[in-house]
């Protein structure tokens, strides 16, 4: 993770950030104001919390309440709070207040410094101290609602993603208990690391008979960081009961492809029971840029059809969950999949004409662009064969790996007198 300010440097960045805070005229004040720790790195969501002490000198007399106040926190999504608002020496507590500094999911990472002022009804000082914002995650599921009969099972694909910058910590995944009588849950994976794109697993919730009761149910799914004891949540729905007269699903669960290629699934149309009627298929929402197509678009129970998800070099990259629902009259059942989208590159060559003599050669240059992140695979590079009579061309080099920046070649095109063709 990159940050604003070193921990090497906050002594020194502290020290030049109160000289340049304390004008030369302001009159000393018989206090002090210390924050502890003086340091603390919280993910993205969570509350820092300090102790803030107001320190009076043994020799001094000042009883007078110190109104407490921040300033200068890391980005405008940070907020404080005081508990309680003001000291007075001798009469608080300690001479101390709590400081909880709250970020949201949508604080960037950064390191800064921050300062808390002290200000009484004659005097006003500060002290300060450093908050460190680590990148956070979100958990999602789809689709939101299932139904199932008792017995069955249903299906959900949780995606973990990243927010504001890569998250390369391991998720776990589990279901919160307890868990609704009857009902049992299961993730594969059940550990996953979001890093830059998110990273999606299968929920299969699964009920028994005649343990489970008729109704509608709210499954928790949680991803935890153990480490810093960090979770989200997502909450599906599983309802039990008569359910569909049939069940959709997905093969393979999931697929990764190049924004601007095509992912094949296999649609499973399954009966639970002797239904046998016609099932229409459709996709759930869809990314931007992304549109799907069936083949055939209806199928009979024990019946596949082809789904192809189109994606378009504009797609943006990262991954998703597909809806795959199955119509027949009042029925209805949704199977889902993953799907990651990853960077694709761009070809431009410049000038886009040039003129030669026979036997001459002209030179352009190839430039190979990433779109939509960084492809750090290698492009190979070569002309459309059949060339022109007595055109050849080279590449140099003829392999490059655009990256985040881009890579460019020089494209050289020969001819041959007499065998070119003037045109």
């Amino acid at each position: 993770m990159t940050t604003s300010l070193r921990r090497s440097q906050w002594p020194i960045a502290l020290l030049a950030f109160l000289a340049f805070a304390a004008p030369a005229s302001a009159q000393v004040a018989p206090f002090d104001v210390f924050v502890d720790p003086f340091a603390q790195e919280v993910i993205a969501g969570q509350t820092a919390v300090y102790r803030v002490h107001i320190s009076v000198a043994p020799s001094s007399d000042f009883d007078e309440t110190v109104q407490l106040i921040c300033n200068d926190l890391p980005h405008p999504s940070v907020t404080c709070e005081f508990t309680p608002p003001s000291v007075t020496p001798g009469v608080t507590p300690g001479d101390t207040s709590v400081l909880r500094v709250m970020t949201t999911q949508d604080t960037p990472p950064v390191t800064d410094a921050f300062t808390v002022i002290g200000a009484s009804a004659t005097r006003e000082t500060f002290g300060a101290g450093i908050l460190t914002v680590t990148p956070s995650f979100m958990v999602s599921a789809a689709p939101a609602s299932q139904s199932v009969t008792k017995g069955g099972s249903a299906q959900y694909s949780v995606t973990v993603a990243p927010v504001n910058s890569p998250f390369d910590g391991p998720v776990q995944l589990s279901c919160l208990q307890p868990l609704p009588a009857g009902v049992s849950c299961e993730f594969e994976p059940n550990e996953v690391t979001p890093g830059s794109q998110g990273r999606a697993s299968t929920l299969t919730i699964s009920t028994t008979d005649p343990d489970t009761p008729d109704g509608s149910y709210d499954i928790v799914a949680r991803g935890l960081f153990e480490a810093e004891q960090y979770s989200q949540d997502a909450t599906v729905e599983l309802a039990v009961g008569a359910g569909s007269d049939f069940t959709v699903s997905l093969d393979p669960s999931s697929n990764t492809v190049i924004g601007g290629q095509d992912a094949i699934y296999t649609v499973s149309v399954a009966a639970t029971g002797g239904f046998s009627d016609p099932v229409d298929l459709s996709c759930g929402d869809l990314p931007t840029d992304v549109t799907c197509e069936f083949t055939p678009t209806s199928v009979t129970p024990g019946n596949t059809a082809e789904l192809k998800v189109l994606t378009a070099q504009t797609t943006p990259v990262g991954t998703t969950t597909l809806a795959v629902t199955g119509t027949s009259g009042a029925s209805t059942s949704t199977g889902t999949g993953s799907l990651t989208v990853t960077p694709s590159f761009s070809v431009s060559a410049s000038p886009t004409s040039q003129s030669a003599e026979k036997g001459g050669s002209t030179q352009f240059s190839v430039a190979v662009n990433s779109i939509f992140g960084s492809f750090d695979e290698p492009v190979r590079l070569s002309c459309l064969q059949p060339l022109p009579a007595g055109v050849a061309c080279s590449f140099q080099p003829n392999e490059v790996t655009p990256g985040a920046g881009g890579a460019s070649s020089v494209l050289t095109i020969t001819t041959t007198d007499p065998d070119t063709p003037d045109g």
